[in-house]
């Protein structure tokens, strides 16, 4: 059994002038969906693989990167971004979470519900976040979607 869950992920105080997207595959790169200077908004959807076994259910997908037990997105940032004029050429990666069969149900039970997330947009050395980054507040959580992603703004 499969299951789609959408995850929307929040770039706080993005480096001003430096473009970032979210790395679908190896090469196909995905603009946020929402921008202001203090926010950047990206929606993915990833499938849900349930193993046998009794392992815990993990993420798949175009989007989601990185060996089964250890998934994650990749934001690129500047020339990784497709902005060729960039003096930048980051990537960040942002682990996904580890899916427990309670988070799961309660997610899927309740159609409003996505997986968000934030990060902090910038490195200390204020170009844009790479490497590992570390998420912000409680990780990944069940929430109700981004009004205005839903609503089309």
């Amino acid at each position: 059994m499969k299951h789609s869950l959408l995850f929307q992920l929040q770039v706080l105080e993005p480096p001003a002038g430096v473009q970032m997207a979210v790395q679908r595959g190896t090469s196909e790169l995905i603009p946020p969906l929402f921008s202001t200077p203090e926010r950047l908004v990206f929606e993915v959807l990833l499938t849900v693989s349930h193993p046998t076994g009794g392992a815990p259910p993990w993420l798949v997908g175009p989007y989601a990167q990185g060996p089964v037990g250890a998934r994650f997105l990749y934001v690129n940032a500047g020339t990784y971004a497709g902005q060729a004029d960039s003096g930048w050429s980051r990537r960040a990666k942002v682990p996904l979470p580890t899916l427990t069969p309670e988070l799961l149900q309660h997610v899927l039970s309740s159609p409003e519900l996505v997986m968000q997330a934030a990060i902090l947009g910038q490195a200390r050395d204020g170009g844009p976040a790479c490497a590992t980054v570390r998420l912000l507040g409680n990780g990944w959580v069940a929430a109700p979607a981004i009004v205005a992603l839903r609503m089309g703004a």
